[in-house]
């Protein structure tokens, strides 16, 4: 007879039962989003974890922030360091300094304190943006090993990519200039793996191995995180939290491999990508076409009812207010083949937005190409940012 505590977790987590057939053989399954300012979408992937960890035995939480940065959260949640909302801040993401990932936090250092050291949960970040703490050991390593490299690799550092990316954002064709830069910086990234890569022997000679690999770490979002698999014990499993476009596997002209698309190539079915759709609702993001160019306000912006022939109107038509479709299950119905296979808008929200680029919001996504499933939601508010956010404009 099964105990009183797991009866109440098969209660709790009751609805997503099926999900166990689902994920029964995946290793990594990673959870999109439309858009990085919706609670709705921030409480529910709350809940994934808790149902995988507490159910299915996943042991790593890895989200789209940086590496290096998310260090200081691993040891708040593994009750190293107790002042959450400084680990929060450290990581650099308005997107993430959210209540609700707040909430996750705290969940998961509870549950840490409460399990044997084998079934706590780490937090870990994949990605390379927002990671001066990374730079600056990667700078003074090279100042130690190759100072030859170091002078160059310090100018480039000090490029802010955000910015530049923003401008290139809200000037379109006029931003010629902004363009060449980032694609000046674009290439001297490279040309710095090309030489920690191809150096790797003399460079390791000179330090460790261990401490060579850790530089590289920095460097690249798909890397980042094959690293950190290969650091875990075999079988281990992890849930991803980033973008839609992200987790997507797809790679439709070849010019852009997603960080799906890599881990679809390394693990195969292993990798389950859980793409998130809505149909209407309110969001935050940072304005696109700020009124006040030396600052872009974090704003909350209404999304209108999805269009006809979208993927999220499609959804939306079921009538059902919440759902997960797999679409790795087996179907013999010709007319649902051929609509996963065809490409139909679907909306894609990034870390700016503004009214008037509503319409060129939403991308055409081939579900069988992109997507192993999806989470629907019908309606979906905004995330609540915390108080050390800056440039917050307050809801109405």
């Amino acid at each position: 007879m099964s105990s009183p505590l797991k009866r109440n977790l098969r209660q709790r987590f009751e609805d997503l039962q099926p999900l166990k057939r689902v994920f029964r053989d995946v290793r990594f399954v990673g959870l999109g989003e439309e858009t990085h300012g919706g609670r709705e979408f921030f409480q529910f992937k709350h809940r994934m974890l808790e149902f995988l960890v507490k159910e299915m035995g996943f042991r790593v939480f890895a989200i789209e922030a940086s590496y290096s940065a998310c260090q200081n959260i691993n040891d708040y949640v593994m009750g190293k360091t107790d002042d959450g909302a400084k680990a929060l801040d450290s990581q650099g993401f308005w997107t993430w300094n959210t209540e609700e990932v707040r909430a996750l936090l705290d969940w998961m250092r509870s549950y840490n304190s409460s399990v044997s050291a084998n079934r706590k949960i780490k937090f870990v970040g994949f990605d390379i943006q927002v990671n001066d703490p990374g730079k600056a050991r990667l700078l003074d390593y090279l100042k130690r090993v190759a100072p030859e490299r170091f002078a160059e690799t310090q100018t480039f550092f000090k490029t802010n990519v955000e910015e530049l990316g923003a401008e290139i954002f809200s000037r379109g064709d006029r931003a010629k200039d902004e363009l060449a830069k980032l694609k000046e910086v674009k290439n001297q990234y490279n040309a710095l793996f090309v030489f920690l890569e191809i150096s790797g022997p003399q460079l390791a000679a000179k330090s460790s191995q261990t401490e060579y690999e850790q530089m590289l770490r920095d460097l690249y979002m798909a890397d980042n995180f094959r690293r950190v698999v290969e650091g875990e014990p075999a079988g281990t499993r992890f849930v991803l939290w980033a973008h839609n476009g992200h987790i997507s596997t797809g790679d439709s002209d070849g010019s852009y491999p997603t960080l799906g698309y890599h881990l679809r190539r390394i693990y195969g079915k292993d990798y389950y990508a859980l793409g998130f759709s809505f149909n209407q609702g309110s969001f935050q993001s940072r304005e696109a076409q700020p009124k006040d160019p030396t600052k872009r306000m974090l704003m909350s912006f209404t999304a209108n009812a999805a269009p006809a022939d979208s993927i999220d109107w499609y959804l939306a038509q079921t009538g059902v207010k919440i759902l997960i479709v797999d679409f790795r299950a087996s179907h013999k119905n010709a007319e649902l083949g051929e609509w996963l296979a065809a490409p139909h808008p679907m909306r894609s929200i990034g870390s700016m937005y503004g009214p008037i680029i509503e319409a060129n919001s939403f991308t055409l996504t081939t579900i069988s190409k992109q997507f192993d499933g999806l989470f629907f939601i019908e309606s979906t508010t905004r995330a609540r940012p915390n108080p050390s956010v800056e440039n917050v404009a307050q809801t109405q």
